[in-house]
């Protein structure tokens, strides 16, 4: 990953601990688990300044500020980027060139398409785990061609199937049964238990819809879910 350096104390170039937005300069090829297979050359990750494997118990919770394979000392969990006691191995992360461990599961690619959704969910669930489909597919996707590509819009996303298998892993799909889960739900809002507010990204007037709707369809990033107002008092970007 290429970066930048910040100077430290006494005019040397210190690397410093920091959560960074970088550009892949070379991908390794790939005989750790998972393989180095979707990051390539010349795009822009984010990563976070854990350092985490992605396979391990830990991971697998989504506790990565925890990862019990990339701390070097055995009786101790976690990793980072120019955290206290941690260089070596593991400097800071604000510097020219940075090696990135299991770079698959730590770098997030911006406006990952389908197949690296379901990807990237083989890969992380454990095995014999369930995975529930993330959005809504089609037989025939108009939007998709423009979107994401031809094969998404004949409704088909190719998937590391054999992974899948492998692992023994099931797969929801379909429609959600609404009524079989929507009571439980709701007594969880109302007890200020779960708070599904956090997904709404605009709050428009009824007016709007049509806009809002074609924004949707053309997967513009930001628009994740949209409340619309009758009395027409949306009040736009809700975040």
């Amino acid at each position: 990953m290429r970066g930048c350096f910040a100077s430290g104390p006494t005019g040397t170039r210190t690397a410093r601990r920091r959560s960074r937005r970088s550009s892949v300069w070379r991908a390794g090829g790939g005989t750790t688990v998972p393989s180095d297979r979707k990051v390539q050359v010349g795009e822009y990750v984010v990563l976070p300044f854990n350092i985490a494997c992605g396979f391990r118990k830990q991971c697998e919770q989504g506790l990565t500020n925890y990862c019990l394979t990339m701390q070097p000392e055995p009786a101790l969990a976690g990793a980072a980027y120019g955290f206290a006691d941690m260089a070596p191995p593991y400097q800071g992360g604000q510097a020219e060139l940075l090696r990135v461990p299991y770079g698959d599961f730590n770098a997030l690619r911006p406006g990952e398409d389908a197949s690296l959704t379901f990807n990237g969910l083989i890969d992380s669930v454990r095995f014999t785990g369930g995975i529930g489909v993330v959005g809504v597919f089609l037989p025939k996707d108009p939007g998709g061609a423009e979107a994401q590509g031809e094969l998404e819009a004949q409704g088909k996303v190719p998937i590391d199937f054999g992974m899948m298998w492998f692992k023994g892993q099931r797969m929801g799909t379909g429609q959600a049964p609404v009524k079989k889960y929507n009571r439980a739900l709701r007594d969880l809002i109302v007890g200020g238990k779960a708070k599904p507010s956090f997904v709404v990204s605009h709050e428009l007037g009824l007016d709007e819809a049509p806009a809002a709707y074609e924004h949707f369809d053309a997967r513009d990033e930001g628009w994740t879910k949209v409340v619309l107002h009758p009395n027409g008092h949306g009040n736009g970007h809700k975040r």
